[in-house]
């Protein structure tokens, strides 16, 4: 019997990191370093600090890559907050039902920032092609 639980323990491992979806990663493009939450369905919240995006050599902003360290398993995620550090504009938050995608974009709006998913936005303009 030890053997069987032991064998099923093997089979069902690979299946569970199989499923896994991708850690969120936000692309910041807001000239603030801040703090994301990443609210998930059903899991613990993460905190995700973000790096300020910052002007090149010919002035033009590049964006910052932050990535989430934490396992993001089975979790699909259903809102993320920004809260800027050294100003008062508001961040728009991400909100969705329950969505895999990993990869979102904090970018400047016409009043503020807001935070949308890039993967998102790939399959919209895939759909116009």
């Amino acid at each position: 019997m030890k053997q069987f639980v032991v064998s099923a323990a093997l089979m069902v491992a690979p299946l569970a990191a199989a499923s896994a979806y991708p850690n969120p990663v936000i692309h910041n493009r807001a000239p603030f370093a801040g703090l994301a939450t990443i609210s998930y369905n059903g899991c613990r919240s993460d905190r995700l600090r973000l790096t300020a995006a910052h002007a090149n050599g010919q002035g033009v902003m590049q964006e910052t890559v932050n990535r989430s360290m934490v396992r993001r398993a089975g979790c699909l995620i259903n809102r993320i907050t920004v809260t800027l550090d050294g100003t008062t504009k508001t961040v728009t938050p991400f909100t969705s039902n329950a969505t895999g995608d990993a990869n979102f974009i904090l970018a400047p709006l016409a009043s503020g920032y807001g935070i949308t998913s890039a993967d998102q936005a790939k399959r919209d303009a895939a759909k116009k092609h």
